[in-house]
């Protein structure tokens, strides 16, 4: 075989021909023949480059123990900034973070890697902490469902969990394949991405009642909306609104949710997970593109509202003692165009203490700009008519109202942006 050595169908160099080497190749050609490992498997981890940052003690002796028995390039950085740089100039085979999952030091690196590895194929990310470790694929497409494999003790665990990880996502890629080709109902593929990733449910959340609305004005769109449940029964609303229309927007929204929602996981205030998706997300955001946003965290058993508002539409807010609907005058920087300070100093919240019976609306512009065939808008003034008039019914009542005075108005002429209503009321 000259200069290499057959394993399972792979070729793999063997400079120091024979000893530790051969003993690696055979124990990855085991594994090749038990199904756990692959070609690309084989020749990505034995010959890969694997990133590490943190300093947990617990996680050395694995850690080291890998690069042994793999013979990895095994590159170790002493903080976050130099091993996004590096993971931006090359991807490796795998980045290990050494640390519990939870911990600052590895739950801060998490929205990072998800920015620098966005648009590109999976990347696997280790959490190595003492005997124990957690693969997780990053896939910007589809965050945050990522795939979560336990690993086993030692490198033969992690070397099978990679198998795992790789098997996965050929399997899964090849039944989206297969799905869509046999729909053939004229949705895209991008559709069908976006469409995964909005709500498929209400959530049920004791003192609120909730409804919402959402129409693309193409087959793809920028309007996104979402409900983060957090702890202590607290619910996160948002609603976001991408500059333009089509892929494009989609591709922009769908990185927008998956930093907006790693950033709420981490805790903080609303003000805290929006400056930071700002951060994070300004870095790549294409020319021209930008995100308006309003985010609320509501928490129902204290009857109150943290509100923050990136340069969306209005919040309107309804309390339960007022005759009529009023706009919540708060607002700041949309999303994605800078990271100076005055994205910071210009995003504000305010709070809000709601009794039974109130009502907060959060909406995208598609409301406000759709147009009768005379080219006239419905405007704000309708929309805060309409919810006097419905506006003390059932939420999906109420969405009901609305989105019928809005059609009633707009008599037949055609949608020209995407339509997002959410409508929360305490009970």
């Amino acid at each position: 075989m000259g200069d290499s050595e057959k394993a399972g169908g792979s070729r793999v160099a063997s400079p120091d021909g024979g000893g530790v080497e051969d003993l690696r190749l055979r124990h990855l050609g085991d594994l090749i023949d038990k199904g756990a490992l692959d070609q690309e498997i084989f020749e990505a981890i034995a010959h890969g480059t694997l990133y590490l940052i943190g300093k947990d003690p617990r996680a050395a002796q694995g850690i080291e123990e890998l690069r042994v028995r793999c013979k990895c390039d095994l590159r170790v950085f002493a903080g976050a900034e130099e091993l996004l740089a590096a993971v931006a100039e090359r991807a490796p085979s795998v980045v290990l973070l050494a640390g519990e999952a939870g911990e600052p030091g590895v739950s801060g690196i998490l929205p990072e890697l998800l920015v620098a590895s966005f648009g590109v194929a999976p990347m696997p990310v280790v959490v190595f902490s003492g005997d124990s470790a957690w693969l997780t694929s990053f896939e910007a497409l589809t965050y945050p469902q990522l795939r979560l494999v336990r690993v086993e003790q030692g490198s033969e665990g992690l070397l099978d969990a990679l198998g795992q990880f790789m098997t996965v996502e050929r399997t899964q890629a090849a039944l989206q394949t297969d799905k869509l080709l046999k729909e053939r109902i004229g949705l895209s593929k991008a559709e069908v991405i976006q469409q995964s990733l909005l709500p498929e449910s209400i959530p049920t959340i004791p003192g609120l009642d909730i409804a919402a609305y959402y129409k693309p004005c193409q087959e793809v769109g920028g309007d996104y909306y979402d409900f983060i449940e957090l702890p202590d029964r607290r619910l996160g609303v948002v609603c976001a609104d991408v500059s333009g229309k089509g892929v494009g927007a989609a591709m922009v929204m769908v990185m927008f949710r998956s930093i907006l929602r790693l950033a709420a996981d981490r805790g903080g205030s609303p003000r805290d997970v929006v400056v930071a998706t700002n951060r994070l997300i300004a870095r790549d955001m294409p020319r021209g593109m930008f995100v308006s946003a309003a985010y609320m965290v509501i928490d129902p058993r204290a009857r109150r509202v943290e509100l923050v508002n990136a340069g969306h539409m209005p919040v309107i807010h309804w309390p339960a003692r007022a005759d009529l609907p009023v706009t919540v005058p708060l607002g700041g920087m949309v999303v994605g165009v800078s990271t100076s300070k005055q994205f910071t100093q210009t995003t504000r919240q305010i709070e809000l203490t709601l009794l039974p019976g109130e009502l907060l609306c959060l909406y995208t512009d598609g409301i406000v700009e759709a147009e009768n065939p005379a080219r006239e808008q419905f405007g704000e003034a309708r929309l805060l008519e309409a919810f006097r008039l419905v506006g003390r019914v059932s939420a999906q009542e109420t969405v009901r109202g609305v989105m019928a005075a809005v059609e009633s108005f707009c008599d037949g002429a055609p949608s020209r942006d995407d339509t997002t209503l959410i409508i929360v009321k305490t009970s």
